[in-house]
């Protein structure tokens, strides 16, 4: 296959591709700079707690403060539960047969006409998505 026919084949998800990965660096840029001027909810919440803790180790009753924390910690562990389903399923999806998902996907309208290896390269890019926020929240 000759690169210019490939190019002109796949300008569309060429071009997504870039956009997407300039709007994903580009929105961290832009909260890091925008953090140095602008109190975050990163921030803001971090000053909140803390003076929670310090309240609490005033407190002699810490039971409803045991229980926020637990609920916290339910939080986090739903969403790396669910992070993790999402994983399995996009790795099951990529184990199984291409073709039969491929075919599936052509009946629907809207859908574009993808060969397997951009199939497999856009399922390849949403794990890596959620590996990042597995890692990042987690």
């Amino acid at each position: 296959m000759d690169t210019g026919s490939f190019l002109q084949q796949n300008i569309g998800n060429l071009l997504a591709v870039v956009f997407f990965l300039l709007c994903f660096r580009g929105y961290f840029r832009y909260t890091a700079r925008r953090s140095h001027n602008t109190p975050t909810l990163a921030f803001a919440m971090h000053r909140h707690r803390k003076q929670w803790i310090r309240k609490a180790l005033r407190r002699e009753n810490r039971i409803a403060d045991t229980n926020i924390i637990a609920n916290l910690e339910r939080n986090v562990s739903f969403f790396a539960s669910t992070t993790l389903f999402i994983l399995a399923g996009l790795m099951t999806v990529l184990g199984t047969s291409s073709e039969a998902v491929i075919m599936m996907l052509r009946e629907i309208p809207f859908s574009d006409q993808n060969t397997r290896g951009e199939w497999e390269l856009k399922v390849l890019l949403l794990i890596c998505l959620f590996v990042y926020a597995f890692f990042k929240f987690t």
